[in-house]
């Protein structure tokens, strides 16, 4: 991959501010390491930001859990900067709403 401007990282990379930052920084020439939540039961669709333009050659996806620190080594690894906008999940809704 070429580096153009330098290599940055975006965790949570599938998520509606995450896509948009990915979609500028590979407008502005950089190259983005895309953090994306593993989901084993089902393929995430990841087209809508593959298909943006430069994303073939500047954009790749790490598999990364937040529960797990050292599952962001390889994405983060050669980056100038990184945009934390992943954020756990709780699907059983264990937390009260206060």
């Amino acid at each position: 991959m070429e580096e153009g401007k330098g290599r940055v990282c975006v965790t949570g990379g599938t998520g509606f501010l995450g896509s948009w930052i990915i979609k500028r920084l590979l407008e502005d020439g950089y190259t983005v390491n895309a953090t994306v939540r593993d989901d084993p039961e089902r393929k995430k669709d990841v087209s809508f930001l593959t298909n943006l333009p430069g994303a073939s050659q500047k954009l790749k996806f790490f598999s990364a859990d937040l529960s797990i620190p050292e599952s962001f080594n390889a994405a983060i690894e050669g980056c100038i900067g990184i945009f934390h906008t992943a954020t756990p999940i709780d699907l059983e809704m264990n937390e009260s709403e206060e």
